[in-house]
């Protein structure tokens, strides 16, 4: 004998099937969200109107070769960083932030431009990190590539949460919440923000 049915009507079942869902959902909410994120960007990606590169990457451009050894490869991305940042990671998203309000129409192609350059970095950053984990171990060498990788890291982030307001909100919304201090990178305690440290 089979075991007994546990939901008898269609209703029971739908039911059932909505709770599951609603507690996957609750529990994956963050991966979720980035996945959703990343869809969008790759979407958005097609949008045939770029902002101008020289309004969006301050003073700089990334120009570090992956084919470089990994700890030179590291360190000419730490300069680098600094370089179109001007040092400080959170006066560059400020930066873009206030573009964003100046010229709302272009405030998505230009958070999508700005992580979109960022991504390319990280992931041969990653690529990066991994031989020197795997040549040096643990070491001074792989601990100063970690600080470079999660400033990368950090900068995303504070992108993609920006990026996710422009996208939700209409541009009176999105100065409003600027102003408000409503962006992740504005809380207390960013406030001393991470400043690149040139060693």
């Amino acid at each position: 004998m089979g075991r007994p049915r546990l939901y008898n009507t269609r209703e029971e079942r739908r039911e059932a099937h909505r709770r599951a869902s609603q507690k996957f959902y609750n529990n994956n909410r963050g991966t979720l969200c980035k996945k959703q994120r990343r869809q969008y960007r790759k979407r958005a990606k097609e949008i045939p109107s770029e902002p101008e590169p020289e309004k969006l990457f301050g003073s700089g451009e990334l120009n570090s070769e992956p084919s470089l050894e990994p700890t030179t490869f590291i360190e000419e991305c730490r300069l680098d960083l600094i370089n179109v940042t001007d040092g400080s990671l959170l006066r560059y998203v400020d930066n873009i932030v206030k573009e964003c309000i100046r010229v709302p129409v272009d405030a998505i192609g230009l958070l999508t431009a700005a992580e979109h350059m960022w991504e390319e970095s990280i992931s041969q950053i990653r690529d990066a990190l991994a031989k020197i984990l795997q040549n040096y171990g643990c070491g001074e060498e792989y601990r100063m590539a970690n600080v470079t990788a999660n400033e990368y890291r950090n900068l995303l982030t504070f992108l993609e949460d920006v990026h996710a307001y422009a996208v939700v909100q209409t541009p009176s919304q999105f100065e409003d919440g600027y102003h408000r201090g409503v962006f992740p990178y504005q809380s207390e305690h960013h406030t001393a923000g991470p400043s690149l440290t040139i060693y």
